[in-house]
């Protein structure tokens, strides 16, 4: 609108000039409040993210307290019962067995030279009679032992009249000979015993189970008859039933911290120096801290012995149990966690580690992937703020150019107010525009993440509020919903990034000469499964040479793109049809190109329900799909816009239109050479 002329000029570039600094003021304004919405939605986010990382680790660390509690559970279980076991099998044994009593009785009464025990046929006879029992339990052998501790009946002569290895855990022989059965803790060996592989070896380790004979007249402890464990067939057995994960381990151990089964990383200690090669672990390992991970080749600064007990091993007696979830370091030096506890039938304690990387993998994983979200989303979030601010200056730099010009060229204020009010507002319109993209696209994206985050969230609430009560394909449910959501959010940022780089020109294509058909068909391939899935026919039809030069890959990512669209909207059992035609395309898009080059079309209809002819440009805008569709297209609008993009990067171009009944069709237009 041109200024009325009775208004004098310096009364119009005076009204002009306050018109400029209203301007001014307003997008200030506006680039103001878009700083602070900026600001304190990225402060809402990451509030969001440590609230939700808290709960997600604090459930992760009561899951492991849970796993830790239940495998010492259950191994207490198997250890009572392989108690039980055992010595209901010796007890029963040498109470009904009548004439094993009766015989040691005479060989006791006897008073039988120790030295000629071998000889004597009442050894012999309770030989025979015992030795069935052992084939028949597994047991590596048995001794009765008198009053003052000597073998007076052996399964091998070379411990006949000598003082019994039991001596060595001297309470517990005792016990035995007050009346009690029981089963020792491992002793040290002089016989062949099977190691871990079962080969017969001299020094293995082994355990007794212990009962007392009384003599049938006085029913007083006369003896003590043993049966032989080998090691493996001891607190080993146990130990094996319950670990946690692929580095967890169940052992036993004294209150001197010495290890009494065997460990599962054996090899290990050979090689980092803890053991001689083939030397058994049971009774050679102390389960000490060395303060470095000995498995790395780290060197302890201090002797074996020096060396403090790890945090498994009881500094008062009147500590029975505890469990930790902050990593400590094992007798090897790996960082693990743990929980252990006291066996009052034992008289030893029990523990179960799982390596701390193992335990907490899945929750650094979790943190991993949601501060990646969140740096993106950062990102692109400062990157708006900055685009803000660029379009800001250039409206605020271009009005005080204005104001400047006006000064200059006042004889001509009248001409200039219109010509620059114009481009004024032209400026303003951008920059209003600028912002109302920038909203448009935050609330895209916070609907698109936040969709995929809530089922993260939910489903993995559910499954921690139910995992103890839930049976596994219910939990298997909720896991692959978390994947699913998972893999949405996925696609979404790879489509973002796909998009970001075309847009800007930073991707490079690959060019081959081949066949169009053949990447064609290699899609169809790939979407086979769906395609049966809804009876759906594809036809195709070649009318020219199909050789173009293109990049296989990004045209690839258009076929599967568009295809899987005709897919998802054709009614079961139609038609998709793919026509390829050779056609003259301009050898540029500005005016002042002139000529043709030859080029291909190719034409992909199908039977949906088509698109409104007013949406047909707008379907290829970022975050857009059709009104007919979205509500069951499920997807996040980015498609159309990336094959827009590849298909402007080939120096071609992707329309659609309506077909004559029913359905729509994308046309794609290639040269056959890129320039």
């Amino acid at each position: 609108m041109r200024p009325d002329p009775s208004i004098p000029r310096s009364a119009v570039y005076e009204l002009t000039n306050r018109e400029n600094e209203r301007l001014i003021n307003r997008l200030s304004r506006i680039g103001m409040t878009n700083t602070v919405v900026s600001f304190f939605t990225l402060c809402t986010i990451l509030v969001v993210t440590f609230l939700i990382l808290d709960r997600i680790e604090k459930s992760t660390r009561d899951e492991l307290r849970h796993m830790l509690r239940t495998v010492l559970d259950s191994t207490q279980i198997a250890l009572d019962s392989w108690h039980q076991s055992h010595l209901s099998v010796i007890k029963t044994h040498a109470e009904e067995r009548e004439n094993w009593t009766l015989l040691t009785k005479q060989l006791i009464d006897s008073k039988v030279d120790k030295a000629t025990l071998n000889q004597n046929p009442l050894v012999r006879e309770l030989r025979k009679g015992i030795k069935p029992t052992l084939i028949d339990y597994g047991y590596h052998g048995f001794t009765i032992i008198s009053p003052d501790m000597t073998n007076i009946v052996a399964l091998r002569n070379n411990i006949l009249g000598k003082k019994s290895i039991i001596t060595q855990e001297q309470k517990f022989l005792d016990l035995a000979f007050l009346g009690q059965t029981l089963i020792t803790p491992p002793l040290h060996a002089e016989i062949l015993l099977p190691d871990r592989n079962g080969n017969m070896r001299r020094g293995m380790p082994t355990m007794f189970v212990l009962t007392p004979l009384n003599d049938p007249e006085t029913n007083k402890v006369m003896a003590v008859l043993a049966f032989r464990l080998a090691i493996s067939d001891g607190y080993t057995s146990v130990s094996k039933i319950e670990r946690l994960g692929s580095s967890g381990e169940t052992y036993f151990y004294n209150d001197k911290g010495v290890l009494l089964s065997e460990s599962r990383f054996q090899e290990h200690l050979e090689e980092i120096g803890l053991l001689e090669p083939g030397e058994p672990d049971v009774l050679n390992i102390q389960i000490r801290d060395p303060g470095v991970n000995l498995t790395l080749g780290e060197k302890s600064a201090l002797s074996r012995d020096k060396q403090p007990f790890t945090k498994v091993v009881p500094v008062s007696e009147n500590i029975f149990s505890g469990e930790t979830l902050k990593p400590y370091r094992d007798y090897r030096g790996v960082k693990v966690i743990g929980a252990w506890r006291y066996d009052k039938t034992s008289q030893a304690y029990l523990a179960t580690e799982m390596d701390a990387a193992e335990a907490y993998s899945t929750l650094e994983q979790t943190k991993m992937l949601i501060w990646g979200l969140i740096l993106f989303s950062t990102l692109i979030l400062m990157g708006l703020v900055i685009v803000m601010a660029r379009s800001r200056k250039q409206a605020t730099d271009f009005a005080a150019e204005v104001t400047k010009e006006l000064r200059i060229h006042s004889e001509n204020l009248e001409q200039l107010v219109d010509s620059r009010t114009q481009d004024l507002r032209q400026a303003k319109e951008k920059a209003e525009e600028a912002n109302q993209l920038k909203s448009e696209f935050l609330a895209n994206m916070s609907h698109e993440l936040r969709t995929p985050l809530h089922g993260i969230l939910s489903f993995s609430e559910m499954g921690q509020d139910k995992v103890e009560v839930a049976p596994t394909s219910r939990l298997k449910r909720y896991f692959t919903r978390i994947n699913e959501s998972g893999e949405r959010l996925l696609h979404l940022v790879n489509d973002l990034l796909d998009l970001s780089k075309l847009e800007s020109g930073l991707i490079e294509l690959e060019l081959k000469e081949k066949d169009l058909r053949q990447s064609c068909n290699l899609v169809i391939e790939e979407l086979s499964l769906l395609l049966a899935k809804k009876q759906l026919k594809i036809e195709h039809a070649a009318d020219t040479d199909l050789i173009v030069e293109y990049d296989p890959q990004k045209l690839e990512q258009v076929f599967r793109n568009l295809i899987s669209n005709a897919i998802k909207f054709s009614p079961e059992g139609s038609e998709i049809s793919i026509h390829y035609s050779a056609i003259d395309l301009p050898l540029g898009r500005r005016k002042e190109d002139t000529g043709i080059q030859p080029g291909i079309e190719i034409q992909v209809r199908d039977s949906g329900p088509g698109i409104p002819d007013e949406e047909l440009e707008h379907v290829f805008d970022k975050f857009v799909q059709s009104s007919k569709t979205k509500t069951k297209a499920g997807g996040t609008g980015l498609g159309l816009a990336i094959c827009r993009e590849i298909l402007h990067a080939h120096h071609g171009r992707i329309f659609a239109t309506n077909n004559i009944n029913q359905g729509c069709c994308f046309t794609l237009q290639l040269p056959l050479k890129q320039r």
